[in-house]
């Protein structure tokens, strides 16, 4: 995808003095045998913003797009729009991180076939489920007026994480999991944010471009 190395994505706060949680890079040149010291992409010294979950994309440009789940802090509602930053230098630097137009977390960025970019993401309100949005020009905008649903019937907060792959003849998988409102019961614990007795599972979708 236009790299000859590869990358490590994460965050965390540790030993940082704000507690700022922040969106990482590491970059490795020599096939991850070693890794280099991590590189900020997006950080609020006020630790205001909370940037985990960080999902990296490389475009044939050698454009670099991370987009991130945010938090803030003291907000009641269950997270906030995506943000993203973007590196032209291989990862060196980043861009100031941009709220974007998507609501939801955590996502994930995959390069079409097309040259378009798609991004899917858990929506953690009503109607829970999982959506996605297309860039056509490589990041600069996103086409959320043509937001894509790919479920719309989860019983809560408790869903997410989905994950797109290419397939042959113009075809997307995208894979996440929920709850829902029919869900076998199981036994206490088994959802992270209702009372415990319902059960998530692993689910996909196939689609394509619209």
């Amino acid at each position: 995808m236009g790299l000859d190395f590869p990358f490590g994505i994460g965050n965390g706060n540790r030993g940082d003095p704000a507690g700022a949680y922040r969106a990482v890079v590491h970059r490795s040149t020599d096939g991850g045998r070693s890794w280099q010291e991590p590189v900020t992409v997006a950080r609020d010294p006020l630790g205001h913003f909370r940037f985990s979950e960080p999902s990296l994309v490389s475009l044939p440009s050698g454009k670099l797009i991370c987009m991130m789940r945010v938090h803030q802090r003291a907000q009641q509602e269950p997270g906030d729009y995506l943000y993203q930053s973007d590196s032209y230098d291989r990862g060196r630097t980043w861009s100031l991180p941009v709220k974007i137009s998507m609501w939801g977390h955590p996502p994930h960025l995959l390069h079409l076939e097309s040259g378009n970019v798609l991004c899917v993401y858990g929506y953690r309100r009503i109607p829970y489920g999982i959506r996605a949005s297309l860039s056509h020009d490589e990041g600069k905008t996103w086409d959320i007026r043509n937001e894509l649903i790919l479920r719309n019937d989860g019983l809560d907060g408790d869903i997410g994480y989905p994950t797109s792959v290419n397939l042959p003849n113009g075809r997307i998988l995208t894979s996440w999991y929920l709850c829902e409102a029919d869900s076998t019961t199981a036994g206490e614990g088994t959802s992270f944010f209702t009372s415990g007795i319902t059960l998530g599972y692993v689910g996909a979708t196939f689609h394509r471009e619209t």
